[in-house]
């Protein structure tokens, strides 16, 4: 009875390595999340000046928010043209933000 149950709960898991899952189930370049000033916080440690814009963004690899935090609306959002690695989303510049659409306020 013993060798009966250990079978039934081991058969499970023969089965799933079995299968090509392994490759599925890894992360993949695009997995990731970021959260960023578009031109610098607001307010940081008593800056004295404050930057041009309050653009918060949230970034992952297959889509963009940017967000007016000033006004509380979106100004862009849209998915990325072809996933972005964690590598090319993190150079300087704010072109791959530009390419997004903008979000029509009717």
């Amino acid at each position: 009875m013993k060798h009966i149950l250990l079978v039934l709960l081991l058969t499970p898991l023969a089965s799933f390595r079995a299968a090509d899952t392994h490759f599925t189930l890894m992360p993949r370049t695009e997995y990731y999340t970021l959260l960023w000033w578009a031109d610098g916080p607001p307010h940081y440690l008593g800056s004295k000046g404050s930057p041009a814009t309050e653009t918060l963004c949230f970034q992952s690899g297959l889509w963009n928010l940017a967000l007016d935090t000033k006004s509380v609306r979106v100004l862009r959002f849209g998915k990325w043209a072809a996933p972005m690695g964690l590598e090319r989303a993190v150079q300087p510049g704010r072109t791959a933000l530009a390419e997004l659409p903008t979000v029509a306020w009717g």
